[in-house]
């Protein structure tokens, strides 16, 4: 098992072990994921009552407008976000429906109702960050273990980009303007984090 999966699975040990106190409901973190992900971040790190100055050192591509919620941008990230509210789900793109339903899938020379062309790319990604939520959940909200709260604003952007978004390494760094050494040292302490309880 490689560092990502350890914390992904302390994650889930965590969140399953807490389940028989008053925690936060996993539908509280899917409207974020209806967003864009960089205006995602941007709400992400207001949630946590950031500053302007610790948001644009940790998101290089913010600006004050963005952190004020008043750019073209955020505006529209904040509707799709209340609407999203509203129906938590909105955000899936399980693709196009089929025209007509299938003769017998059985066989194996029946075509496949919607050519492959037409699939979403991330169907999987967006099931996962359904129906596998606790790494959004520990990372940002109400149920953020003090021992990940204190990793710091940088380190569990990275984590959230690494076990939430499932973004590569060189992703990441190009989109947080992170090094290398940030994002091994992000993964080392959200696990020394999450293995001390």
């Amino acid at each position: 098992m490689n560092q990502l999966q350890t914390f992904r699975q302390l994650c889930a040990d965590y969140y399953e072990s807490q389940l028989g106190t008053d925690i936060p409901s996993a539908t509280t973190m899917w409207p974020f994921l209806a967003l864009p992900l960089k205006e995602r971040l941007v709400l992400l790190c207001l949630s946590e009552e950031a500053t302007m100055e610790q948001i644009k050192a940790v998101l290089p591509y913010a600006k004050e407008t963005d952190v004020r919620q008043t750019s073209h941008r955020m505006v529209a990230a904040i509707k799709i976000f209340n609407a999203a509210m509203d129906d938590p789900t909105a955000w899936l793109h399980p693709g196009p429906y089929p025209e007509s339903e299938p003769a017998d899938l059985s066989d194996p020379i029946t075509p496949f109702p919607i050519p492959d062309h037409q699939l979403p790319r991330d169907t999987d990604l967006q099931l996962r960050q359904v129906f596998f939520p606790e790494a959004a959940i520990l990372l940002f909200g109400e149920l953020v273990p003090a021992e990940l709260a204190t990793l710091g604003l940088q380190a569990r952007l990275i984590l959230y980009c690494l076990a939430v978004c499932e973004f590569g390494w060189l992703d990441i760094q190009e989109l947080l303007g992170c090094s290398e050494r940030s994002i091994r040292q992000a993964l080392k302490g959200g696990i020394e984090a999450l293995e001390d309880r």
